[in-house]
């Protein structure tokens, strides 16, 4: 099983924004798109996101 972690480090640990678990790449793509890449996009910068191949383990990006 794969599963797929967002940790917000200016976040103290126990806040429900600290940490975001997803079960598969659909999820977490869909979700850092929609809060961390609107942000990125206003600020003129780019969205450089490393996320691992499934199969083999090796990481994209």
């Amino acid at each position: 099983m794969t599963a797929f972690v967002y940790v917000n480090t200016s976040k103290q640990v126990g806040d429900p924004e600290h940490i975001k678990v997803f079960a598969n790449v659909d999820a977490a793509e869909k979700w850092f798109e929609k809060t961390i890449g609107r942000s990125l996009r206003v600020l003129g910068l780019g969205v450089n996101r490393c996320l691992p191949n499934t199969a083999s383990g090796e990481r994209n990006g």
